[in-house]
């Protein structure tokens, strides 16, 4: 088997690693902390009672304000794209 035909056999997914954390402040709503665990072999979000659509902009912020540390990257997945 390939190296190529063993990626080709993954699934798309992200699973914390124990807990993992993530602190939030938002002009108007407040602050706050985000925890991501695996419980009973499902993925749970401790969400302070944030739903799904806050989650994903605090997340997808984090990512847009970071800085990557790898000067080389691979090509980004695109949606949808098996």
């Amino acid at each position: 088997m390939s190296i190529q035909d063993f990626f080709d056999k993954c699934e798309d997914s992200c699973t914390p690693s124990g807990y993992t954390y993530f602190n939030w402040d938002a002009e108007g709503i407040g602050f706050g902390q985000l925890s991501f665990y695996i419980e009973n072999d499902k993925l749970m979000c401790g969400n302070e009672l944030m739903g799904k659509d806050f989650i994903k902009e605090m997340l997808c912020k984090m990512v847009d304000d970071c800085e990557l540390d790898c000067p080389r990257s691979i090509p980004e997945m695109k949606k949808n794209h098996k």
